[in-house]
């Protein structure tokens, strides 16, 4: 038992105050405990039915938080880089080699994400798909005549979202 009382009548203890991860029995502990017997769940098979559908349903809803390491409903953003954006804060160019810097590092799921998105401008073979991207840092082979272009084509870009 949850809640450690038998629950009866109105104003009973719900096992959401006692164990939120089992709120879904509420509602069916309501359905079960009616004055009419034609209003309860007639039988033992259908109780564990519904106890089976809820708690799938209830864990097919969560997920596990990477920031938190807990257990967070579906629909709750949980990706640090999508509540804030990698932003470009510096950039070097040296010897041929063009590296960018962000403000902070970026994962794998966010790098598939831009290198995989679909509609965007590039500048001669310069897109997303061509840097390698690790941590906080981009980097990709440039020209000194393409850096001026490259950084641009990011500015503008970066302006029009």
């Amino acid at each position: 038992m949850f809640t450690g009382e038998v629950p009866s009548g109105t104003g009973y203890k719900i096992v959401a105050k006692m164990a939120s991860d089992y709120e879904y029995l509420d509602s069916m502990v309501e359905v079960m405990i009616r004055q009419s017997p034609e209003d309860r769940i007639d039988s033992i098979e259908k109780v564990k039915n519904q106890l089976i559908g809820r708690n799938n349903e209830f864990i097919t809803l969560q997920k596990v938080s990477k920031l938190k390491d807990t257990v967070v409903p579906t629909t709750e953003v949980d990706d640090p880089l999508i509540a804030n954006p990698p932003r470009l804060v510096n950039f070097d160019w040296d010897r041929g080699i063009l590296t960018l810097v962000f403000q902070q590092p970026v994962n794998e799921i966010w790098v598939w994400a831009l290198k995989n998105m679909g509609s965007y401008s590039s500048l001669v073979g310069k897109g997303p798909e061509a840097f390698n991207i690790r941590g906080n840092k981009a980097v990709i082979d440039a020209t000194e005549n393409e850096v001026q272009k490259i950084m641009t084509t990011l500015v503008v870009g970066s302006r029009s979202k």
